[in-house]
């Protein structure tokens, strides 16, 4: 029998949650959550999985947001870091114009038969597109202004 781990930490490195008043559980700390009978037989499950890992799987929920990041910022750099943020400033207005100019377009994709049109849906699909590069925009742009300042 496997030596059982905090809940704490079983949480914190996300192989155990609660969810809707029911416990889940991963096998491994890339696999998907399964529900478990109970409290008890989660975290145990959980707590094998947490031995089995690999320690520098095991990361916190704090450092699994650090990693995220600045791999979020790595792939911009990569692919808007040749640009001035002024340069930043132009896309996202652009993306934001972009969007605006499909969106009212996109209103009417659904007919009053329940089916679909499907240049509207398209259109739809752009404002998404145009709304995530801008978010995503707007985001790195406040890193690079932060990382200016405290340079």
């Amino acid at each position: 029998m496997t030596k059982l781990i905090d809940e704490k930490t079983l949480v914190d490195v996300g192989l155990l949650r609660e969810w809707n008043g029911r416990w889940k559980f991963k096998f491994s700390i890339d696999g998907k959550f399964k529900f478990a009978n109970s409290k008890q037989s989660a975290i145990e499950r959980a707590s094998e999985a947490y031995v089995k890992a690999p320690k520098e799987a095991l990361l916190t929920k704090d450092e699994r947001f650090r990693e995220h990041e600045r791999e979020f910022i790595e792939k911009m750099d990569k692919k808007y870091g040749c640009c001035s943020n002024s340069e930043i400033e132009r896309l996202i207005h652009n993306a934001s114009a972009k969007s605006a100019n499909n969106r009212a377009s996109s209103s009417r994709e659904f007919n009053s038969n329940g089916g679909r049109r499907s240049g509207a849906a398209v259109s739809s699909e752009a404002v998404r597109t145009f709304a995530d590069e801008k978010m995503s925009l707007e985001r790195y742009l406040e890193y690079r202004v932060s990382a200016s300042i405290t340079s």
